[in-house]
């Protein structure tokens, strides 16, 4: 047992979760929290960083009651030992409140939230790196509830708070923009939602490349935002972009070429080209 073996098992699980081998990702993370639960002690950063990390693939899969069982754990080790400005005080949080989320338990979800981003607000600086992810995460949890007015406020005030920091085009913004475009989308604020979604297909593709994952799923976006508004004549060259990049990026059998799939196939339906459609779909 060695630390940087728990390390690069947890590199692997990613690696497996992204590639869509969910089996292969739940063992190779269970080796890591085992190593770092003999290494380290229980309570320790290693093993609650470890927790969270199964816990999250085992969200993904859809075994909500065993990610709350190890979320749960982490964050009674983040409570006692972790400071409020520690990174993964927030992200064991923001899990924790997902698995409460996808069990139906949405207020408890909010509550949480709410009560780690009020300490934040109260300790530290409105910039400090911890306030901000605090807010983005109350933010999306209130969108998911369907409060989407009091989500697109939130994501206001975190996406001033990154474009003083960091600027207008800069990767960290392009979260809150695409969380923004949401929430608009869903209001009913068309013109705004649209030109969110193309800010953020912008910002990504500067950052990370033409090629990259993030790109093919926020051209989805921006599809899926002109299909809201039945402008499919537009949708159907980002559909069709957004699928060459995700097959060139993860493959042709990743799970998201599959929902590219689909969602080119309904353009073509909706343009009456049903051939294409089958073939698509």
């Amino acid at each position: 047992d060695h630390r940087q073996v728990a390390y690069v098992l947890g590199c692997l699980a990613n690696l497996q979760l992204n590639l869509g081998h969910y089996d292969q990702a739940v063992a190779l993370s269970e080796r890591s929290l085992l190593i770092n639960e003999r290494l380290f002690r229980p309570d320790s950063h290693e093993v609650a960083s470890a927790l969270e990390g199964l816990a999250g693939i085992h969200l993904i899969v859809g075994d909500c009651a065993e990610a709350l069982r190890l979320l749960r754990r982490a964050h009674a080790i983040s409570e006692k030992h972790f400071g409020i400005e520690d990174p993964m005080a927030t992200v064991i949080e923001n899990s924790l409140a997902s698995a409460y989320f996808d069990l139906g338990e949405g207020s408890r979800a909010i509550a949480l939230l709410e009560r780690g981003r009020e300490i934040r607000a109260k300790l530290l600086k409105p910039e400090h790196p911890q306030f901000v992810r605090s807010t983005d995460n109350q933010a999306s949890f209130y969108y998911r509830c369907g409060e989407s007015e009091k989500a697109a406020e939130l994501f206001r005030t975190s996406l001033e708070i990154k474009e003083k920091i960091y600027g207008k085009a800069h990767i960290e913004v392009a979260y809150s923009v695409w969380g923004l475009a949401h929430c608009c989308q869903a209001l009913g604020r068309n013109e705004e939602a649209t030109g969110l979604f193309q800010r953020c297909v912008t910002i990504k593709e500067k950052a990370l490349g033409n090629q990259s994952a993030a790109v093919g799923k926020a051209l989805a976006d921006l599809a899926e935002c002109y299909e809201f508004q039945g402008r499919y004549s537009e949708a159907l060259p980002l559909r069709e972009r957004s699928l060459a990049v995700l097959e060139q990026s993860g493959g042709a059998e990743h799970p998201d070429v599959a929902f590219a799939l689909v969602g080119l196939a309904a353009v073509c339906k909706a343009l009456g080209d049903h051939e294409r459609a089958l073939i698509s779909g």
